[in-house]
């Protein structure tokens, strides 16, 4: 009989073996999912490649060897490269050495980062400021400190991540109201009265949108409701508002916003750095348990100093909030003209130009490379599906000759993309003028969108009839043919239906998406000289539709469509379209 311990030694190897066996085809699988899951990001076109600048960060940069202008960072000042916060930087890295190894409360503490908290304070109006790595780190560590289950947090529900991180890790009650949505809020607020404390949470700016939360209404539901109000001011410091002082300035509530979250990352200088401002008892719980705060190092020196240098500067002069108020009103202004959608505040330097398909985003942004401009397209599932962009952003650093390039190189891409509807640009000035009551719009019309037709499609014969749907069909692809034109089919042809054949490739005609709310959308209302018009819609695969804001123009001309045009509208916001 073998005794127990000699079994036990002679099959332990083998057990060993199977053990790695087993963690060996672990391991495998774990790394198959993995590379499985990156295939199915870069199939989608989401996949994100960094590119590599080898040069300071400014309004011209380096890029593959290749200067290119920069329309793409968060240097909303142009402070990023500013020789007076380079040399502060410089100068106090001399002074103060280059780190400090230890966190705030224990040996971490300069004095320097006191005056900064200080001038921080006295730049947002507030009674205290606390500083931290990032602002993430303000977000994350903000929330779990002043609030438990008995508390209530109601949250805009296109809130950045780190707002979004933040919460989750609060025990309190956790509310989404829809994006600005002013009615929903209340109804949050109204249904979390039985809660201790409740807190609005709001992006000041939306970093993807651009657009400014309306802080004048939340601020009065705040006060209806004994709320407090929380705002993320990281796409806002220094540059919104009349001095800059950020989104609460700008919609008139300074003082009325109890916790201001910000970054030094940004418009400030672009290094690293956040803060939470507010009142003095916040800030001094948050130095007791925000856990960011307590077990992170003390932000370096030169950091501290160089933002120093910052704040001093947009106190002493308004020049750069100016600077950059110019340029962002000339590209919106010019882009807008030029036919292209774009989402946000016309005062914001953020200026998403909508385009719908993911990878029309990204080769459209390979495109400008080539041309000079650096931009980023942005899709799911940093913004929702079927609302890809390329986000611009302006800066003070840049001069209006280089804002006109950037606009003048979409316009190059936009064109050779059939994203330009120049057509009906032509055409809404034209209705413009039109009298709304009069029935004589149908002929105006016809003979406008007659001349865009030829305008935008060249290789229609120049003759006095109107091109026909074979004529169309015989000479051009999908791709080529033009909204304008097969309206002046339509409307040729003296249907009362209006028809606007789709313009996308036969290889995307199998995307069709149709919102619930908009399914089998009929017409039953009639005006006394007005025939009954239906108009089914669907959407399809936006990236040749997404980029028609004046279509909204033509349809305040049209007697007819009138009873549609809020359905329509519905679609318009969200993209492309097809009416049958």
């Amino acid at each position: 009989m073998i005794p127990a311990r000699a079994l036990s030694a002679s099959s332990s190897p083998s057990s060993s073996s199977l053990r790695r066996c087993l963690s060996s085809a672990t391991r495998n699988s774990f790394v198959d999912r993995l590379r499985d899951e990156l295939t199915e990001i870069e199939a989608a076109g989401t996949y994100k490649h960094e590119r590599v600048i080898a040069s300071a960060q400014d309004a011209e940069i380096l890029v593959n060897g290749k200067a290119v202008l920069n329309f793409c960072a968060n240097n909303y000042l142009g402070l990023s490269n500013h020789p007076l916060v380079v040399q502060a930087a410089a100068s106090t890295l001399q002074d103060r050495g280059f780190g400090l190894s230890s966190v705030r409360f224990i040996c971490g503490t300069q004095d320097i980062h006191k005056q900064l908290e200080t001038a921080i304070s006295a730049f947002h109006g507030t009674e205290d400021t606390i500083l931290y790595p990032s602002c993430f780190d303000a977000n994350a560590g903000l929330f779990e400190v002043l609030l438990n289950k008995e508390d209530a947090i109601l949250t805009d529900e296109l809130n950045h991540a780190s707002i979004i991180d933040g919460i989750r890790l609060c025990k309190a009650e956790r509310h989404r109201f829809k994006h600005m949505d002013m009615k929903d809020l209340e109804q949050k607020l109204k249904a979390t009265q039985h809660c201790r404390t409740r807190f609005i949470a709001t992006d000041g700016v939306f970093s993807m949108d651009g657009d400014v939360a309306p802080l004048q209404e939340i601020v009065a539901l705040a006060d209806k409701y004994d709320a407090q109000l929380f705002i993320d001011e990281c796409h806002a410091t220094g540059f919104l508002g009349p001095t800059g002082r950020g989104s609460d300035e700008y919609c008139g509530v300074n003082g009325k916003v109890d916790v201001i979250n910000s970054t030094l990352g940004k418009a400030l200088g672009g290094s690293t750095g956040g803060y939470t401002t507010g009142r003095k008892e916040v800030v001094d719980l948050l130095r007791q348990r925000s856990r960011p705060y307590l077990f992170s190092n003390s932000l370096g020196p030169s950091v501290v100093g160089a933002s120093l240098k910052v704040f001093q500067m947009l106190t002493e002069s308004s020049e750069l909030v100016d600077k950059i108020r110019t340029n962002t009103h000339h590209f919106r202004d010019r882009m807008t003209a030029a036919g292209f959608s774009l989402k946000g505040s016309r005062d914001h330097p953020i200026a998403p130009v909508m385009l719908g398909d993911a990878r029309l985003a990204s080769e459209l942004a390979d495109e400008m490379l080539k041309r000079g401009i650096y931009v980023i397209g942005f899709s799911y599932p940093v913004v929702p599906k079927d609302q890809a962009r390329i986000r611009v952003q302006l800066s003070a650093a840049h001069s209006i000759e280089e804002v006109d390039k950037a606009v003048d190189a979409f316009i190059e891409c936009g064109k050779a993309r059939g994203i330009i509807n120049y057509g009906m640009l032509f055409l809404a000035n034209k209705l413009q003028r039109c009298d709304r009551r009069s029935r004589n719009w149908l002929p105006i019309l016809s003979q406008v969108l007659h001349v865009c037709g030829k305008g935008v499609q060249t290789k229609v014969a120049d003759t006095d009839s109107l091109p026909n749907r074979t004529q169309l069909h015989s000479s051009y692809n999908y791709t080529a043919i033009n909204q304008p034109l097969d309206l002046v089919t339509a409307i040729h042809h003296g249907q009362r239906r209006l028809h606007l054949l789709s313009a996308i490739s036969p290889s995307l005609q199998h995307r069709h998406y149709l919102p619930t709310r908009c399914r089998n959308t009929n017409s039953t209302r009639q005006g006394p000289t007005s025939p009954p018009v239906s108009a089914n819609i669907q959407l399809l695969c936006p990236s040749h539709f997404y980029l028609l804001p004046q279509f909204m123009m033509f349809l305040e001309c049209v007697d007819t469509l009138r009873t549609s045009r809020e359905n329509l509208g519905i679609l318009l916001n969200q993209g492309c379209m097809r009416f049958t």
